[in-house]
C-alpha cells in the first residue's frame, strides 16, 4: 500500500484488483494501528474515512456480484467498521467515488457565493478598487484553492463558478450595465 501525509492527515491507498488485494489492505491498515500505539501516537479511529474510488466497470460490476460489499469493507483491530463513503473531504478538496469534481464545485461555489454576500452586506462603498480588493482577498482566494488539482472541465461546473464573479461584479459602482465580459476586462480579470 502507499501511505502519504500532511500536517496530522495520514491516508493509505492501495489498488483493489483481486481479493487477495482486500486482505493486503486490511493488513496494512492494522500495521499502521499497531505502529502508532507502539509510538505512542493516537489515532482517532472514529475519523477513518474509506473512499473507493469507481469507474463505470467497477460500478456495475459492484451492482452483480453480491460479495463487493467485503471489498469495500474495512474493519480495525478495536472493532470499528470502516465503511465506504460516496464523499470525503481532503484538505479542503472534496472528493468523491465517481472521480467528479462536481460536489467539490458545488460546495466551494456556495461557500464563496456566502463570503460575496457577507462583503455587500458589510461593505457599503461600490467602488472598483475597494470591491476588486475585496474580491480578490476573501472571494477568488476561496473559488481558486487547489484550482489546478479539480480544474473543471464540463461546462455546467464552469458556469456555476463565473455566477460568483458574474453577480459580484455586476454590484460594482458603474459596471452594472456593462455586459459580462466588458466588466471583467474593466477589472482587468479577463485572462
Amino acid at each position: 500500500c502507499k501511505i502519504s501525509s500532511f500536517a496530522d492527515d495520514t491516508r493509505i491507498s492501495k489498488k483493489i484488483s483481486q481479493m487477495s488485494d482486500t486482505d493486503l489492505l486490511q493488513e496494512d491498515l492494522n500495521r499502521i494501528i499497531r505502529w502508532s500505539e507502539d509510538n505512542n501516537m493516537k489515532l482517532h479511529e472514529d475519523k477513518f474515512e474509506l473512499l473507493c474510488y469507481r469507474t463505470p466497470a467497477t460500478r456495475k460490476l459492484s451492482e452483480v456480484l453480491p460479495f463487493m460489499g467485503d471489498i469495500t469493507s474495512y474493519q480495525t483491530p478495536n472493532g470499528t467498521c470502516l465503511e465506504g463513503s460516496a464523499l470525503v473531504k481532503d484538505l479542503g478538496v472534496t472528493m468523491s467515488e465517481e472521480l467528479s469534481w462536481t460536489p467539490h464545485i458545488n460546495t466551494m461555489v456556495e461557500t464563496a457565493s456566502q463570503v460575496a454576500s457577507w462583503v455587500l452586506g458589510v461593505f457599503k462603498g461600490r467602488s472598483k478598487l475597494l470591491m476588486l480588493q475585496l474580491y480578490k482577498s476573501l472571494i477568488r482566494c476561496r473559488a481558486e484553492y487547489c484550482s489546478p488539482l479539480w480544474s473543471p472541465t464540463k461546462i455546467t461546473d464552469i458556469q456555476l463558478i463565473e455566477t460568483v464573479q458574474r453577480q459580484f461584479t455586476r454590484r460594482i459602482h458603474g459596471l452594472g450595465d456593462m455586459n459580462y465580459w466588458d466588466r471583467l476586462k474593466e477589472l482587468k480579470l479577463k485572462f
